[in-house]
């Protein structure tokens, strides 16, 4: 595709190949030395933290004696790479399939029932209270 103007309507085969073009427009684009010198100071600095830190870390947890505190100490720090996703995936299951049937419920059998309940209950405080 990079050698392409991919068009999805002609699909990946059909697209009329222009060979090196936008590796050319890419290249001579006047922000381009400052894309590539971001793309090598970031790449150098998730290097630099994203290697030694977890294995330090690590090594830091695997000399805590308290079994709990050790474990305690590993789930807080693995949560936020799985909630995160977890959550998403909640969130989006309860729209698609739980919402729908909360809302039919809460317009149909729900409202008609707790409306009676509550005009039992009324009837019954005004039986029981004294009269004045």
């Amino acid at each position: 595709m990079a050698f392409q103007d991919y068009e999805a309507s002609l699909g990946l085969l059909k697209s009329p190949f222009v060979g090196l073009k936008h590796f050319r427009k890419f290249l001579t684009d006047y922000n381009f030395k400052t894309i590539f010198s971001n793309t090598l100071i970031i790449s150098f600095y998730s290097l630099i933290a994203g290697f030694p830190l977890p294995i330090i870390f690590a090594l830091f947890t695997n000399t805590i004696k308290n079994r709990k505190f050790k474990n305690l100490i590993k789930t807080v720090s693995y949560a936020p790479h799985f909630t995160c996703f977890h959550f998403c995936c909640f969130v989006t299951l309860t729209n698609q399939f739980l919402l729908p049937f909360c809302h039919m419920l809460l317009q149909g059998s729900v409202s008609s029932l707790l409306s009676s309940l509550f005009s039992l209950l009324s009837s019954l405080s005004s039986l029981l209270s004294p009269l004045s």
